[in-house]
Formats: structure tokens, sequence, C-alpha cells
């Protein structure tokens, strides 16, 4: 059961005329879990559903590498994050200040600083205080903290 819906239309360009056709996308996401706008938390989470942050979250967000399914991690406009965020899909409406790592889609209205990975697709309308980087999809390794590699 989802708690919380997300709907994303990117805003338009400033210099976009009023009579020009503006493309927009849709998404809807149900999340499952929440930082709330008066909550502060410290720490490295790892997520097996999605998560909205309207309040400040301090360390990283890993998607758990048990999980099967796409997560989708929103930082509203009210949140905050300082460190590593590496799911399937962010949407930024917030600030995120360090390593954003899309394993699929990075929707960027609010602002990003430090560095900014996706694999398919970047919406970026924000203000982008990072190197946006394009990478290919990752190997199921590159994907796994559950790895060890044996030597003989």
């Amino acid at each position: 059961m989802s708690l919380f819906s997300r709907y994303l239309a990117p805003k338009a360009a400033p210099s976009v005329t009023a009579s020009a056709p503006i493309q927009t996308t849709i998404i809807e996401v149900a999340f499952t879990s929440i930082i709330s706008a008066d909550m502060r938390s410290k720490g490295d989470i790892e997520i097996s559903g999605n998560l909205r942050i309207d309040g400040v979250h301090e360390g990283n967000i890993i998607k758990s590498p048990f999980c099967d399914k796409e997560i989708t991690v929103h930082v509203a406009e009210t949140g905050r994050v300082t460190g590593r965020i590496d799911v399937d899909n962010i949407i930024v409406d917030g600030i995120i200040d360090g390593i954003t790592r899309a394993y699929n889609n990075l929707y960027i209205q609010g602002t990003v600083k430090g560095g900014a990975f996706y694999v398919n697709t970047l919406s970026a309308t924000g203000n982008i205080l990072a190197r946006l980087t394009k990478v290919p999809p990752p190997t199921p390794m590159q994907n796994s903290t559950n790895v060890h590699v044996l030597h003989t």
C-alpha cells in the first residue's frame, strides 16, 4: 500500500514562448517511506521501497542488493540530502550535495552539487552545480554489495 504519490511535470524553460508547445513527462510514484519536513536523519540508509525526503538527511541512501524492483528517491522542495544517492530513479526538487547515481532516470528541478550519473534519461531544468555523466548500465557485479571475489 502506498502512502504518498508524486507527479512530475518538468517546468518549461524560461525562453519558451506561450505559443510554443511544451513537452512534459508525467511520472506517478507510490512512496512507502518518508522523511518528513520536521525530521532530520543521519547515517546510511539501505532501502527496498520508494522514499520521499521532505526533511534533511545526512548520509548515503542506497538500494538494497536484495531488492529486485525499481526504486525511486524523491527529494522534495523542502528536502536536502548531503551524501550519496544510489538507486534506479532520482527526482530532485530540493537540494542534493553529493554524488547521485541513477541506474535509470534522473530528473532535476532543484539543485544538485557534486556529481550526477545516469543511465537512461536526464531531465535537467534546475540549478546544476555538478558534472553530469551518462554511463552504461551496470553489470550485476557493479550493482551488488554482496559479491566476494575469491583468489586462488
